[in-house]
């Protein structure tokens, strides 16, 4: 799971003795607040804009985007191929349009043995034919699971894929 941290700066919008201090209580965007020294407030947000005021005044409304989670948004890994040598998706292969230089990713079977391990893997090339390492015995029809990784960019992604013969 990947987090995402979106900072958020309030301003104290006036010098009146009522707004010196932030109601905390006033934050409501279904997430979660803590006052962690004076003058200071992390909040976790819930929603996409959030609200500060006091009472029923507010002070500072701030709309944003969640940015992208781009180690996610932009690979696609398909969940099935069929390697019958028939010319039509007989290779496992994953699509992303970042450059990695440390891109490592196992295939493993049910009982946990890996049925294929490719390091350095640059988009587009063929990951598993459906042989053990590629050249080994054929592999059965089923669900397998993959670990995709890469230490640099601190990415880390698992799922399932389906052979089908």
């Amino acid at each position: 799971m990947r987090v995402l941290f979106i900072h958020i700066l309030f301003f104290q919008l006036s010098f009146s003795a009522f707004c010196q201090t932030i109601d905390r209580s006033s934050l409501n965007t279904g997430g979660s607040s803590n006052n962690l020294s004076s003058g200071t407030i992390s909040h976790t947000v819930g929603g996409l804009s959030i609200s500060t005021g006091i009472g029923s005044s507010f002070i500072l409304t701030q709309d944003f985007e969640q940015p992208d989670n781009k180690s996610l948004s932009t690979f696609n890994f398909p969940n099935a191929f069929s390697p019958n040598e028939d010319g039509v998706n007989d290779t496992w292969v994953v699509r992303f349009e970042e450059v990695y230089d440390d891109l490592n990713i196992q295939i493993i079977n049910r009982w946990g043995d890996v049925m294929c391990e490719v390091n350095n893997y640059q988009s587009g090339d063929d990951i598993w034919n459906g042989q053990l390492n590629n050249s080994g015995p054929k592999s059965v029809d089923g669900t397998y699971f993959y670990l995709v990784e890469s230490k640099s960019a601190g990415l880390k992604i698992n799922g399932w894929l389906q052979i089908i013969r």
